[in-house]
């Protein structure tokens, strides 16, 4: 189908197409339903695949700080 995909069409197409039991993701649904999401980025080098999850974080962190320009 061309065009636009939507987020559901790709997570669709990489599930099927990558084994992510792996690391850990036994649905397609637990790809977006943890701490750990897919972004629907996969980057290769024509030997290796290597795929980019963000980590999500809640801005009430205890542990966030946040940083003056004298910290860095």
């Amino acid at each position: 189908m061309p065009g636009p995909k939507t987020n559901e069409q790709l997570s669709a197409f990489y599930y099927k197409l990558f084994d992510f039991s792996k690391v850990g993701f036994n649905t397609q649904d637990k790809l977006y339903k943890r701490r750990k999401v897919f972004s629907n980025v996969t980057n290769t080098d024509g030997y290796s695949v290597s795929f980019l999850f963000t980590k999500i974080t809640t801005k009430n962190s205890k542990d966030h700080l946040p940083l003056k320009p004298s910290d860095l």
